[in-house]
């Protein structure tokens, strides 16, 4: 060997960057006539190569006609193309067969899976819309040793077949040897290949390798006509011999190799061209780095267990006959550890370092998956952990519900747990706990919330109803609480015990005090008979549902959604006079939406620009009982406004109306209530404000949550409430049926403007709050030196930096200057919340919108100021993560655009936000630098000049 030919050099696959290369050289040898064909004529034209008495591929100069062939390849893995095929240029031929072309392949070494198969078919063009398939060959990319081939190869063709591009191909154009040095491909007889067609003939638009067309059945293979040991075949002999010189696999000796190849090559000659089976001469590319050649050898990367087996081989089943059957080593695992252990437990207290990570099991948030081993540690602590009421969700997850003992240990333990909060008891109304008596005692801690925080949850109350018993939902009229107990009721619910009913042992007058065990459909059906306005939404949130019926699925739980209003509307109207009123009032309401849809879809359908429509809507108003939907909204009886139910309405101002300028047409009412004052509405008829509904909702939680801390940023809430969702209605339209969406609701209207107007009319808006201030001119109002009340500066401080906090912490998307309002009491607040958890309609979205026009008018002081409400709401609402992971986790199926789109990253997306794996300090710190990225950002400029620019060719 020569000194370079002493070291070895490799590169792995996946390191390689580079496209494969492939030459095309020449082809020789006999081509086998097809039978048909031969049958046909026996006589046939001398001048065409392909029925002449000559069939080589050596023309003879006589010869008229010239052959226009090419080769086509691509690469193949497991049955599926890699690539697109890439062909030889077309050339004419008039002698031998000789391309001698190099092709790239659009695919890169590192792309390469193990088992690729290289492919090649020949082709000859005979009329402009047919060629006619001469032969093809398969050759693995890597050989057996997972080297990528290099050198030159001579293939066997197999004639008048397509290539089969399965592993064990029966299209080989190199027999491979096997680890026991037996043929992959063994044949004894001297049969010959079976055509993929009596008549070879393809259209040009189906030049691809189609799969369907391949035989499944493997062929017998034979490479010359009289050989039986393809493996000893004469021509392998030598080929492999002259690539084992030219790789420096042999000792260099420059006399004896001049003469031994010049030998070799021209018996290689004298066999291609006496060769009874077609060979097609192709060269691989050689790998060269840092002018070393190397060989590539297939590695996959970060894969510790590499296996060698073929491609294909999952599609053979192996029955497991104990798949099915219980293991019984977990089983005794079990058995040992939650058995018998009951009295022991009692006095086990942790060490140290099993301490640290049972509080940092407490540490994960709602609905975080426990290992078994974490699972097996909070079971063995379970009586130390039940003085941390967090700990209780943890402790339920760790139960086996279906081992009856497992149960009975846990629910008595469940009556000595320390009373849990009760925005934590939400978790327990979620899918994942399906006991009656889990789920009695989370309702049993709810039943302890007041009624302004019950409305803050019984959106996701309601979602939790479709994970309740069907029976229990759909049982008979509920009877009221007696009054005896419900006096008593605030101070019967510190532990379980007096939630659900004490056990056998105690006395009967304990158990006469305690409250009846009630499910969560019982107890929202009851506050609604005590609470109007629980009544209101209640109806409203659930009727809803009972249109949401998209999926087969989904119209089970729509049936279950309309037992409850059945049962909620009986129950309101045969409880007492009160509930009755409620529900008359309901039904009122109801008829009152109906009519508002019926009168909103005449006038959409009134062709023109908005103030027609306005005119048009002015006109049906004042008809009143004569208007076409037979309804008079000028004067009617006072009903309970759905949006905001403590308000009564007996009127709309026609004088007051207006349509806003927006595809879906928002409609403004002004309503009269029965006080002589004014309440201004949206009504919106085919926008889903289900996503909406439950943003505002939070905030408004968020909202209640940093009043509790003596924290007011000047939050804006509006009321947001849908009021249908209806699918599958089917209407004719030029004789077609379509399926049309329905979807109708309220929106709270808030006197304000947009920023982009505020900004044209004004330029800043540090100038339009001072006109503002010279407007209003009050006496007792004191001006600060940029001329703004101070009582306006500090609202617009306050709620910038609060919703800038809230945006983030929602990942509320497409945030430009027509969906950030103003307020002339200097609050600004945000709207329209179609994008959220993270999505956004452009590119390169902002994780929070503060740009310079909302900045420049605050000083150094100022912006401190700005700086300090951002750092005290985001820490302040850190610590209530878990309620909001609470309240999405409820919202899961609840079929909302944007929650549904990627249902189980949800939570995970909302908790990632609030970065609770970091302490108070570096929390501040990455929000100081999400401010100060995003005050200095160019693309949200970008985008609002842009969408100033598309909103002025409107």
């Amino acid at each position: 060997m020569s000194a370079t030919s002493e070291k070895f050099h490799f590169v792995f696959s996946h390191e390689l960057e580079e496209q494969i290369q492939i030459k095309i050289s020449s082809i020789d040898g006999d081509r086998t006539q097809p039978q048909q064909q031969q049958q046909q004529s026996p006589v046939q034209p001398t001048n065409d190569i392909f029925f002449s008495n000559n069939p080589s591929f050596i023309r003879n100069l006589s010869d008229v006609k010239r052959s226009e062939p090419y080769v086509l390849c691509q690469v193949f893995s497991d049955g599926q193309s890699l690539c697109i095929p890439v062909q030889t240029s077309y050339k004419s031929f008039t002698d031998k067969w000789n391309w001698n072309e190099w092709l790239t392949l659009p695919l890169r070494y590192c792309d390469l899976p193990r088992h690729a198969i290289l492919a090649l078919s020949i082709h000859e063009i005979i009329s402009p819309t047919q060629v006619r398939i001469i032969g093809s060959t398969t050759i693995s990319l890597f050989d057996s040793e997972g080297v990528f081939r290099q050198g030159i190869y001579d293939l066997k063709v197999w004639p008048n077949v397509l290539p089969d591009v399965r592993l064990k191909s029966s299209t080989p154009g190199k027999i491979e040897q096997t680890s026991n040095d037996e043929q992959i491909l063994s044949n004894h007889t001297n049969q010959t290949i079976k055509p993929v067609s009596s008549a070879p003939v393809i259209a040009t638009a189906n030049l691809q390798y189609n799969r369907k067309q391949i035989t499944s059945k493997p062929l017998n293979i034979t490479w010359n006509d009289d050989s039986a040991y393809p493996m000893l075949d004469e021509l392998s002999r030598i080929a492999k011999l002259i690539k084992t010189q030219c790789d420096g696999h042999t000792i260099n000796q420059d006399w004896l190799d001049q003469l031994a190849l010049a030998k070799a090559r021209t018996c290689l000659d004298k066999e291609r061209s006496t060769s009874k089976s077609m060979l097609l001469l192709i060269e691989f590319a050689r790998t060269t780095i840092e002018d070393n050649e190397c060989i590539a050898l297939y590695f996959e990367p970060k894969c510790d267990d590499v296996l060698n087996y073929p491609i294909g081989y999952t599609d053979l089943a192996v029955y497991d006959p104990e798949i099915d059957l219980e293991n019984i080593v977990e089983s005794k695992h079990l058995k040992l550890s939650r058995s018998a252990r009951k009295a022991l437990d009692k006095d086990l207290k942790p060490n140290l370092e099993q301490r640290d990570k049972l509080m940092q099991i407490l540490a994960y948030p709602p609905g975080y998956y426990l290992s078994i081993e974490e699972q097996d540690l909070v079971w063995k602590y379970r009586f130390f952990l039940s003085q941390y009421k967090k700990a209780l969700a943890k402790f339920l997850q760790c139960v086996h519900w279906d081992k009856g003992e497992e149960v009975k240990q846990a629910l008595d333990l469940l009556q000595q747990w320390v009373t849990m909060d009760t925005e934590d008891a939400l978790e327990l109304l979620g899918p994942t706990y399906h006991d009656p008596k889990v789920r009695s005692y989370a309702v049993a801690r709810l039943r302890q919330a007041s009624d302004e925080d019950l409305l803050l949850y019984l959106l996701q109350l309601v979602q939790a109803l479709r994970y309740e018993r069907y029976d229990l939902i759909n049982a008979s009229v509920i009877d009221s609480i007696p009054e005896e107990q419900s006096s008593v009721s605030n101070g019967l619910y510190e532990n379980f015990a007096s939630a659900i009913g004490q056990s056998d042992s105690t006395s009967s007058e304990s158990s006469k005090s305690s409250l009846p065990e009630v499910d969560l459909s019982t107890f929202l059906i009851q506050r609604a008979c005590e609470k109007p306005v629980v009544a209101n939404y209640l109806f409203w949130y659930a009727y809803v549902e009972c249109e949401n019926n998209s999926s087969s699925k989904d119209k089970t739980t729509s049936e279950m959604y309309q037992a409850f209003v059945n049962r909620l509307l009986l129950t309101l109207k045969t409880k007492n006079e009160q509930t009755q009123q409620v529900r008359l009032s309901i039904e009122a309401q109801k008829k009152f939406v109906d009519k508002l849809v019926e009168l909103t879809n005449i006038v959409k359908r009134v062709q023109g620009s908005a103030k027609v429509k306005e005119e048009k809507l002015r006109h049906l108003l004042l008809a009143g009982d004569e208007s076409p939907v037979k309804f008079n909204f000028l004067n009617f009886d006072p009903i309970p406004l759905p949006l905001d139910p403590e308000v009564q309405i007996r009127g709309i101002n026609p004088d007051k109306i207006k349509i806003f300028k927006s595809a879906k047409l928002p409609f403004l009412f002004v309503c009269k209530t029965t006080n002589d004052e004014e309440y201004p509405i949206i009504f919106k008829n085919g926008d889903d404000l289900r996503q909406d509904q439950l943003i505002l909702q939070i905030i408004m939680l968020m909202d209640r949550i940093l009043r509790k801390e003596n924290i007011d940023l000047k939050l804006t809430p509006y009321k947001v409430l849908s009021t249908s969702l209806k699918y599958g209605n089917y209407q004719k339209e030029n004789d077609d049926a379509i399926l049309i969406y329905v979807f109708e609701g309220f929106v709270q209207f808030i006197d304000s403007q947009s920023l982009r107007r505020v900004l044209e009319r004004s330029r800043t808006i540090r100038q339009y709050l001072q006109s503002k201030a010279i407007i209003a001119n009050s006496e007792d109002v004191t001006l600060n030196d940029i001329g703004i009340p101070h009582e306006v500066l500090d609202a617009y401080v306050k709620s910038c930096a609060g919703y800038c906090v809230v945006m983030y912490l929602l990942g509320v998307g497409d945030r430009h200057l027509d969906n950030l309002l103003l307020r002339d009491s200097g609050q600004l607040f945000h709207i329209d919340f179609g994008f959220i958890m993270g999505r956004d309609p452009k590119p390169l979205p902002q994780a929070m919108r503060v740009s310079k026009d909302m900045m420049e008018m605050l000083d150094d002081k100022r912006f401190l100021d700005f700086l300090r409400h951002c750092f005290t709401a985001f820490i302040i609402l850190r610590k209530h993560a878990n309620v909001f992971a609470n309240l999405f986790s409820l919202m899961l199926d609840a079929n909302i655009p944007d929650i549904a789109l990627e249902r189980d990253k949800t939570v995970k997306k909302l908790l990632d936000k609030f970065r609770l794996d970091l302490d108070d300090e570096k929390a501040i710190s990455y929000l100081k630098d999400l401010i100060d990225s995003s005050i200095g950002a160019i693309v949200p400029q970008v985008y609002d000049y842009f969408h100033n620019l598309l909103l002025a060719f409107r």
